[in-house]
Parts: structure tokens; sequence; C-alpha cells
């Protein structure tokens, strides 16, 4: 791509993460997500448009709030920066424009949302996992595979549906069951079956390294959503090269 696409690609992400960290803090709040004015969290002012620059606000800032001068989280300038990275990556892996780019950001947008709603909450949204669910059911229903995929997102949801009612939600969350259909629905097999053992061995190995460094125990809950989210942003992004390789072995 071209210096000034991948600048309009730049500026695209950082727009929509800047609303996506609308949707992250807002979604299941009484004030809904588009009313309402973006105020800050700690001392409730409003906040004026030269505030909710995309990054360029935070850093001018110096990460704190303008009125009472409190620390704004660094979620928001995270979400704005992984979401202009992901565009970019995606677009620049997929070279080409078409309706599957739409959709592919839209996938994206979703997961982001869904990350950093686990890792903050705890929370996987239906109000997010559910469309996304729709929306890949309807791109991909003309599809050759679309059993395959049916076939894998069901045995995925049911296997960790399962677990979650074998452990009365101790293991892991009803939320992670749909999320794990959803990647099988997106992905099919093998790569819908990958992408969740990535996201568990992941989700795994930094247990153990919290453990060690004793920021954690053994019974303290992570938000395996967030590495799910993390892993399918992953896939989608690679999806073309890793379909390559998976037919290698698969």
């Amino acid at each position: 791509m071209g210096w000034i696409l991948n600048l309009t690609v730049l500026i695209l992400g950082l727009s929509i993460g800047s609303f996506l960290n609308v949707v992250i803090f807002r979604l299941g709040k009484k004030s809904g997500i588009l009313l309402g004015r973006s105020e800050c969290r700690h001392c409730g002012r409003s906040l004026k448009w030269y505030d909710l620059v995309p990054v360029l606000s935070f850093l001018s800032l110096k990460g704190k709030c303008r009125y009472c001068r409190r620390k704004i989280s660094w979620i928001y300038p995270a979400v704005e920066i992984l979401t202009a990275v992901s565009f970019w990556a995606y677009l620049h892996f997929r070279n080409t424009y078409d309706i599957q780019v739409i959709y592919g950001l839209a996938l994206i947008s979703g997961l982001i949302v869904i990350l950093f709603s686990d890792l903050l909450d705890m929370w996987i949204p239906d109000k997010i996992v559910f469309p996304l669910i729709i929306l890949a059911f309807i791109f991909n229903v003309t599809a050759v595979d679309i059993s395959a995929r049916l076939i894998t997102a069901l045995i995925l949801g049911a296997i960790f549906a399962i677990m979650y009612l074998g452990s009365r939600g101790r293991w892991l969350g009803l939320g992670d069951a749909k999320l794990v259909f959803l990647i099988g629905l997106m992905f099919g097999y093998p790569l819908g079956v990958l992408a969740v053992l990535l996201s568990v061995w992941t989700g795994a190995l930094v247990g153990i390294v919290l453990v060690m460094a004793k920021k954690a125990t053994l019974k303290t809950a992570l938000p395996l959503g967030t590495f799910l989210a993390i892993s399918s942003i992953i896939f989608i992004i690679f999806q073309n090269e890793l379909q390559k390789i998976s037919r290698i072995y698969f």
C-alpha cells in the first residue's frame, strides 16, 4: 500500500478504536452507547473534542484528566493503537479490497471489544458475540465448507459448554463457549481448532508465569475470552498464510 493509503487506514483504525472505547466502557450501562457525552470517569466533567483525539490527546495530557488531573486509563490508547495496527496489518496482508475486507474489519472490531471487556470485567457481552455469529453465518452460508464450519463450531461450543456445566462455571464462563462457537464458524477446521488451542496454551503459559512471579495463585481466574480474541484477530490477519500452511499438515 502507498503511504497515503497506509496513513488513511491508520487514521481510520484510530477513529474506529476511539468508538470501540465507547462501546467497551458503556456497553451494559443505563446511558447506552449513543446517548450521553464523553466524560471523565473520575470527576464527571464533560470532555471537549480536543480531549478525545485518539492517542494524541492522551499524550498531550500526559495520561491525566485536564480537569481533575487523575490518571486516564491506559486502555483508551491501547484500544485505539491495537485497532489501527490490526486494520493496517489485515489490509496489508490481504492486499485486495472487496466485501471480504468489510467483513474482516467488522470481526476484528467486535473481537477487540470482547478482548478488553473480558480483560477488564471478566465478561463476554452477548450483544457483541451474537451479532458476530450471525454475521459470520450470513457471510459464509454459501461457502463450500459451510457444513465443516458448522460442525467445527458445534463441536467446539459443545466441548466448552460441557466444561462450563461440569465445573459449574469455575473453569470458564458460558461466554467462552459462545465465543469458541464463533471461532469455529469463522475458520472451520483446522484453523478454528488451532486458534482455540493457541488461546488455551497461551492462557496456561501466562497463568504459570503469574504464579511463578507470585502475582496469582492456582485459583486465580484468567480471562480466557481475551486470549481467544487475540488469537482470533491474529488468525484473521494471517488467514491466507495459515491456510496454506495447514494444507500441508492437515
